[in-house]
C-alpha cells in the first residue's frame, strides 16, 4: 500500500511530503524525519535546501556549512551527486528526480529518499538509508578509517554492491534486489518484510565472486532467487522459495546457495549448493550439472529430488520421496526418521552407473542403472526389525549364471549402521552382526533375498547373488 511521510518546519516550506511505497518502510522514514524536524526546531541542526543552478543544474552542489546540518533536495531534474560529512549529517531527497548521495566519513548519517529513487555510496558506519521506491543503487565502499556499515530499507528496485562492510537490507513488499559481493569478508543480511503468502513476491539476484554468504530471511511472502555467483544462506521460514541457477543466456549459474526450507514448498532449478525442501511437500529440487555441486534434501511427502551432476547427493525426507539421478553417478540417501506404513522412497541411479545407495527406514524401491562408470554400491543406513525393507531391480552380480565374471558388478556393503562390519553367513538364518541370502520366486521370477541380523530385508528382483557380491 502506497504511503507518504512528511518533514515539517522547514525554512522554505511548512510541510514537505515524501512518497514511500510500503507502510513498514514509511514508518521507519517518518521516525527518522521526526527526529530531524525535532533537531531543526531545537537548533541542533540547520536546514539547507539545495537550490538548483539555473544554467547548469547538473553541477549544483550543496554549500559549505560550519554547523551540523540537514540537506534537503526537492528537485525535478537530476543534480550533481552530493556529499555528506563536513557538517552535513542527513539528507532528505524529496524530489521527483533520482539523486546521488555519498555518505561519510562521520558515523550515523541518515538518508531518506522518496519514490523517485536514489544512488547512495556509503563510506561510513551506522548509516541509515530509506529508499521509498523507484530504481535505487547502493555501494558499500572500503573507507580509509573504518569498515562501512548500514541499515537500508528498500521499496522498489535496488542494486547493491556489498563487497565490503556490513549491510542489512529490509526489503518491502514486492521489492526486487540485486546483491553483488566481490569481496571476501563482507557480512550482509537481507530481511524480507512481507509475511502474507498471497502478497507480491520478492525477487533476489545474487552475483559476484565473494565466498562470504549473505543471510536471507523470508517470513511468508514468496521469494524467487536468481543464482549467478555470490553466496547466500536462505531461511525460508513460512515462505515458498524458488531458486534458479541458470535461467537463461548469459547466466553462469555459479556461486553457492544454502536453502533451509521452512513450512512451505520449494523449487530449485540448476542449483549449486545445499538445498533442503520445506515440510509442506511437493517440492522439486534439481541440481546443476557441475560435478558434486549440489546436495538436495527432501522435506515432505511428494518431493522429487534430481541430481544432474556427477557425485550429487540426494537425500530423502519424510513421506513418499523420489530421488533420481540423470546421466552421471549420484549418491542416494534414504530417510533416517520414523516412517509411517505404506510410505515409499523411490531411488533411481544415474544412467552411467557408479551410484551409491544408502537404504533408510521404511520401504525403498531402487532402480540401480549401469554404464561406463561401473557398478553400484548398496549399504544399509538404518537397521532394526521391519524398519528397512528394500526392493532392488537391475542388480548385477559379480558372477553370471554360467559362473563367469561380469563387468561393472554391483556390491552389497558389509558396513553396519553405527559402525563395524557384518560377517557373511551362508546357509542359515543370520544372527546379530551377520548377513545372509537365499533364493525365492518374486512374481514368477527367481530372485534373491538378503537378510541382515538386525531384521532388515532386501529383495533383489530377478537377480541371483553370490558370496562375491558382498564386501
Amino acid at each position: 500500500m502506497a504511503s507518504s511521510v512528511s518533514l515539517s518546519g522547514g525554512v522554505s516550506y511548512s510541510t514537505l511530503t515524501i512518497p514511500i511505497t510500503s507502510s513498514n518502510n514509511a514508518a521507519v522514514a517518518q521516525t527518522a524525519l521526526n527526529s530531524i524536524a525535532s533537531a531543526v526546531a531545537n537548533g541542533e541542526l540547520a536546514q539547507v535546501t539545495l537550490v538548483p543552478d539555473g544554467s547548469s543544474p547538473e553541477l549544483t552542489r550543496a554549500p559549505a556549512v560550519t554547523e551540523p546540518s540537514v540537506l534537503v533536495v526537492d528537485n525535478a531534474i537530476p543534480l550533481a551527486t552530493q556529499q555528506l560529512g563536513n557538517g552535513y549529517q542527513a539528507a532528505v531527497l524529496a524530489g521527483s528526480a533520482s539523486q546521488g548521495i555519498i555518505t561519510g566519513p562521520q558515523p550515523n548519517e541518515t538518508v531518506v529518499a522518496g519514490a523517485a529513487g536514489a544512488m547512495v555510496g556509503n563510506f561510513a558506519r551506522g548509516t541509515q538509508v530509506v529508499f521509498g521506491g523507484g530504481n535505487n543503487g547502493f555501494i558499500s565502499f572500503d573507507g580509509a578509517a573504518n569498515d562501512p556499515s548500514a541499515s537500508v530499507w528498500l521499496d522498489g528496485n535496488g542494486a547493491f554492491d556489498l563487497s565490503v562492510g556490513e549491510t542489512t537490507i529490509f526489503a518491502g513488499t514486492g521489492a526486487n534486489l540485486i546483491v553483488a559481493d566481490y569481496g571476501s569478508v563482507a557480512a550482509n543480511v537481507v530481511n524480507l518484510e512481507e509475511n502474507h503468502p498471497a502478497a507480491t513476491a520478492n525477487l533476489l539476484e545474487l552475483s559476484g565472486t565473494g565466498a562470504a554468504a549473505a543471510t536471507v530471511n523470508a517470513i511468508g511472502a514468496g521469494l524467487a532467487v536468481l543464482q549467478d555467483g555470490g553466496a547466500a544462506l536462505i531461511n525460508a521460514n513460512a515462505s515458498n522459495v524458488t531458486v534458479y541457477g541458470a535461467p537463461g543466456p548469459g547466466w553462469n549459474g555459479g556461486g553457492s546457495v544454502t536453502l533451509y526450507g521452512g513450512s512451505g514448498t520449494d523449487v530449485v532449478s540448476d542449483g549449486t549448493g545445499y538445498f533442503q525442501a520445506g515440510s509442506a511437500g511437493g517440492s522439486l529440487l534439481i541440481g546443476s550439472t557441475l560435478p558434486g555441486a549440489a546436495t538436495l534434501v527432501g522435506g515432505g511427502g511428494g518431493d522429487t529430488v534430481m541430481g544432474l551432476g556427477s557425485g550429487d547427493v540426494l537425500m530423502a525426507g519424510a513421506g513418499n520421496e523420489t530421488l533420481s539421478g540423470f546421466a552421471a553417478p549420484v549418491v542416494a540417501v534414504g530417510y533416517t526418521g520414523s516412517q509411517a506404513d505404506g510410505l515409499i522412497t523411490q531411488m533411481t541411479g544415474g544412467a552411467s552407473g557408479g551410484n551409491a545407495f544408502a537404504i533408510g527406514n521404511g520401504v525403498t524401491q531402487v532402480t540401480g542403472n549401469h554404464g561406463s562408470a561401473g557398478g553400484n554400491v548398496y549399504a544399509e543406513l538404518t537397521g532394526g526389525p521391519n524398519s528397512n525393507v528394500a526392493f532392488i531391480t537391475d542388480f548385477v552380480s559379480a558372477v553370471d549364471p554360467a559362473g563367469n565374471p561380469q563387468a561393472n558388478a554391483d556390491l552389497i556393503a558389509l558396513m553396519r549402521p553405527g559402525g563395524g562390519r557384518y560377517q557373511f553367513e551362508q546357509g542359515s538364518a543370520p544372527g546379530p552382526g551377520q548377513v545372509t541370502y537365499n533364493y525365492a520366486e518374486v512374481g514368477g521370477t527367481l530372485s534373491s533375498k538378503v537378510e541382515f541380523g538386525d531384521g532388515a530385508t532386501w529383495t533383489l528382483v530377478g537377480s541371483i547373488v553370490h558370496p562375491q557380491d558382498f564386501g
